[in-house]
Order: structure tokens, then C-alpha cells, then sequence
């Protein structure tokens, strides 16, 4: 993921949770899986096809498979290209470690993860009883996505536009955010967020806890920003799509899908009713003055600019 879109595998961050605090409960984390999926599946409205095993991991081990996976499945030198352009275009500073600072902002986030690959779903064991479920609920969503839409395939690393990736992939996580916020508000008796005609003080209230539980690390404001944008502006973009014809819309959209983080920001454009993105794909020059083939080619779209 550049920040969270190459990386196959998908978490839930613990600063969607507004930084609670946390301490280890492994003997029981693995209990409410079962049930999480089942729950949703109603809500999602997804069939379960097949039962996603439960494991735990301590942060030595949730690192070191993070790392793996930055190794064994994204093209080489990726990252050290991307730090390259960030650090050309002013998004990180010339000191900042992007592959270690980005790693090390996940790795104290996390709170679980799906992985499409091995088709488990993995909770961190210090994650306490309180926190189980609503974790579990995100990440069996993403399973539920994987079974039916094959989210290898839609977030494929080897696509080299990383704002149609980051599109997606504020696609994939705004929907399981909306299960697992439809799941909290079901247990309190509220209306879902499909009923809701706005969710600008839900979305306040996200961004404002997610900021507080990142302000002790020292990453830079613009990748704490590419992080959130999924969980956040992919949440807005969820419920725009369920006002319009409710999870029924959000399966159409996996067949649909975004193409820009424009989309995601107006889905007004998704859905044709503004005007359509535009890429432009400036020439590079070789040593002599020669138009070449550029040796790193990216996209940053509208996101990455505002």
C-alpha cells in the first residue's frame, strides 16, 4: 500500500477507535469471531461462503509480517521511488525514514487485520474485550468483500495509478467502517447510517479522535493524512452510495469501481453528475534534452493536492 492502499492486507486502526486504551486479553480474543461474521453478513448483507479462521499476533509478530509483505509482494524499489517523488513535491521532509515511519505508525496503530492471501483474520492480543467485536465486525467485512469481489484483484500493487488505488481502497474500508459503525449504533438501538441525511458530526467526531491518537507520532501531517483518507472520506463516499439504494449500491460500486480520489471526494463524479477527472501525464526528458520514458511513473490526484 502507498500508506494503506498497496499492502494486501486490510486493518483497522485503533485511532478509529479515538485511542482507547488497551492491555492484553489473548485468552479470549478469538471467541467473538464467529459471531462478528455472522453479524456482518446481516448487516453487510453479504453471504458467508466459507469461515475465516481466528488468530492472534503480539506486536513483535504483526511487525514482522508487515514487513514481509512489503518485501515479498510489492514491486521492487517502490517505496524508495515514492519516497523519492514525496520528498521532490514537499510532502515529506528530507529526514523523514517514509518506509520505517510509515511502518512503525501502523504497527502502533493496528488493531487487527485481514489477510486476503491466507484468507485469516488476525486481532493484536493486547486488544481488551470492549474493543473485540467492533474490530472483529471491520476485518470479517473485509472477508465478506474478499469471498464475493476478490479484493486481490481490486487492489492489485502492480497498478501503478496510486490514486485509483487509494480510491479503492477508501471503497473498501469506508464500507467495513459503515458495518462496523451500523453494528455499534444496532447494539444502542439507533436508526443506520443509511437513514442519516448527513454524518458531518460522525465524520467530525472520526477525524478529531484519529488525529489525537496519531499526534505522538512523528510522521508527517501528509501521510497521516493518506492513511486516514480511506477510513474517513471513504465512510462519506459509503454512506453517499447507501442514501442512493443502500448496500445494494455499495456491491455495485465493487463492480464500479472509484478511479479517483476525486470520485471519493465528490461522488457526485462517480456517479456522472459533475465533471470527469482528468489525468495528465507530463513528458520526462533523458540526459540530452530527449523526450524518454520516465523510469517511475505514479498518479496523485486531487487528494494529494488539496
Amino acid at each position: 500500500m502507498k500508506h494503506e492502499k498497496n499492502f494486501k492486507i486490510f486493518v483497522v486502526l485503533l485511532f478509529a477507535f479515538h485511542g482507547a486504551s488497551i492491555s492484553a486479553q489473548d485468552s479470549s480474543i478469538c471467541t467473538v469471531a464467529a459471531q462478528s461474521l455472522r453479524e456482518a453478513s446481516r448487516i453487510r448483507k453479504l453471504a458467508v461462503k466459507k469461515e475465516v479462521p481466528c488468530l492472534t499476533q503480539n506486536r513483535a509478530e504483526i511487525e514482522q509480517f508487515l514487513r514481509a509483505t512489503i518485501h515479498v509482494r510489492l514491486p521492487p524499489n517502490k517505496l524508495k521511488m515514492e519516497e523519492i517523488v514525496y520528498r521532490a513535491i514537499g510532502m515529506v521532509p528530507e529526514q523523514f525514514d517514509y518506509v520505517e515511519g510509515v511502518l512503525k505508525l501502523y504497527v502502533s496503530q493496528l488493531g487487527g487485520y485481514y489477510d486476503p492471501e491466507k484468507r485469516h483474520f488476525v486481532m493484536a492480543n493486547w486488544i481488551p474485550a470492549a474493543l473485540q467485536k467492533t474490530i472483529a465486525v471491520h476485518e470479517l467485512t473485509h472477508a465478506l468483500q474478499d469471498q464475493h469481489f476478490n479484493l486481490d484483484t481490486i487492489l492489485d500493487s502492480t497498478i501503478s495509478n496510486g490514486d485509483m488505488l487509494l480510491a479503492r481502497s477508501a471503497l473498501i474500508e469506508g464500507d467495513a467502517t459503515a458495518v462496523m459503525l451500523d453494528s455499534e449504533r444496532l447494539a444502542e438501538q439507533e436508526e443506520s447510517l443509511a437513514k442519516l441525511p448527513s454524518i458531518d458530526m460522525l465524520f467530525a467526531e472520526e477525524v478529531l479522535g484519529s488525529s489525537a491518537a496519531m499526534a505522538s507520532q512523528e510522521v508527517p501531517e501528509t501521510i497521516k493524512s493518506f492513511v486516514l483518507f480511506p477510513y474517513s472520506s471513504g465512510l462519506r463516499f459509503a454512506h453517499e452510495l447507501m442514501r442512493r439504494g443502500g448496500r445494494a449500491e455499495i456491491d455495485k460500486a465493487f463492480r464500479k469501481l472509484p478511479r479517483s480520489s476525486r470520485e471519493i471526494l465528490h461522488p457526485k463524479v462517480y456517479f456522472g453528475e459533475g465533471a470527469p477527472s482528468i489525468e495528465v501525464s507530463p513528458a520526462s526528458l533523458d540526459r540530452d534534452g530527449e523526450v524518454g520514458e520516465p523510469s517511475y511513473s505514479d498518479v496523485i490526484g486531487e487528494f494529494g493536492i488539496i
